[in-house]
């Protein structure tokens, strides 16, 4: 029974692996996939900060009955409809995690203070996080065109170390940009001779039409 139960986990891995992969060449890209996770990732942390600020706002603040929660000292008009509690929540944890902070929603009681300092940290931390894996996946959306910048820029500093004429600089630059244009930037023979005969038998017949 539980050599069948792994080999049931076995297959849900290797099918949520498939199912990746079609995402990615559907949507663009493993570039794209990421930025979908990363965007995911930051909207479960929101919620999670907005779920537990509702939670101290509503729960622990039956407690005190001297002080008035973050909720009750807030726009809603209508106070049956939770749902407009869990939106103002959702407000509060994203102008905290961007640091902007507008301060229309605020903790009133000690509790909401120390859960709000605790929320600043995580959110700020995390916020960070997203921006900056942001950051480093926009500059894996085309990975040839990056490769190309970056070797026109290698042949630039060459020639201006060399301290070569302008014209003759711009004429060995645009040699390599035409170069280019016509030349992948990938390493096709490695890949290829990398490739099993009859995989790189079948690639070349998709390439060449055959």
């Amino acid at each position: 029974a539980l050599r069948l139960i792994r080999l049931i986990k076995l297959a849900r891995l290797l099918k949520l692996k498939r199912t990746m992969r079609v995402m990615e060449d559907y949507i663009g890209g493993t570039a794209v996939m990421k930025l979908f996770t990363l965007l995911f990732q930051g909207l479960f942390v929101a919620h999670m900060l907005a779920c537990f600020w509702l939670i101290v706002g509503t729960q622990m603040g039956e407690m005190d009955d001297t002080r008035e929660a973050w909720y009750l000292d807030t726009t809603i008009e209508d106070r049956t409809d939770t749902s407009l509690y869990y939106f103002a929540s959702m407000y509060w944890s994203f102008s905290t995690m961007t640091t902007v902070g507008y301060g229309d929603i605020v903790g009133t009681r000690d509790d909401e203070r120390l859960y709000a300092c605790v929320g600043m940290m995580v959110g700020a931390t995390v916020f960070g996080y997203v921006v900056g894996s942001v950051a480093t996946v926009s500059t894996k959306f085309n990975v040839g065109l990056n490769r190309r910048k970056e070797s026109i820029q290698d042949v630039r500093s060459f020639l201006r170390s060399q301290k070569l004429p302008r014209t003759l600089r711009d004429d060995v630059e645009e040699f390599f940009q035409i170069q280019q244009s016509h030349c992948s930037v990938f390493e096709e023979t490695q890949i290829l001779m990398d490739l099993p005969r009859n995989l790189r038998a079948e690639v070349f017949a998709y390439r060449h039409g055959g």
